[in-house]
């Protein structure tokens, strides 16, 4: 079952009042949520869902890499005169027309 952080909210007077009922509300997988004041920025969570959010998060990193790869390439494929120029230059290669970086000497 999904919980988000907005699911158990408790002032820090009612958490230590019922520290025990409340880390057994964490144990069973819903984020605790402590407000002090008029801020709720603190949430008491289970180290393995803990765990569990940051390995998602890194593999949606990861996707979001993936897609901006993807979208770039789709950038190149829609553009007419983008996508001759890397023809010619994929031509250029395979007939041996090139030249090594090195080879180019300094521009500036």
């Amino acid at each position: 079952m999904h919980h988000s952080f907005s699911d158990d909210i408790v002032s820090v007077t009612n958490l230590r009042k019922d520290l025990p009922a409340m880390l057994t509300r964490v144990r069973d997988g819903v984020p605790v949520t402590i407000m002090q004041g008029d801020q709720a920025d603190l949430v008491i969570v289970k180290r393995a869902d803990l765990a569990a959010m940051a390995s998602e998060a890194e593999a949606l990193r990861a996707r979001i890499a993936d897609l901006a790869g993807e979208i770039e390439t789709l950038e190149v494929l829609s553009d007419p005169q983008l996508l001759a120029s890397v023809h010619a230059g994929l031509g250029a290669m395979r007939d041996g027309r090139v030249v090594a970086l090195d080879e180019l000497g300094d521009e500036g």
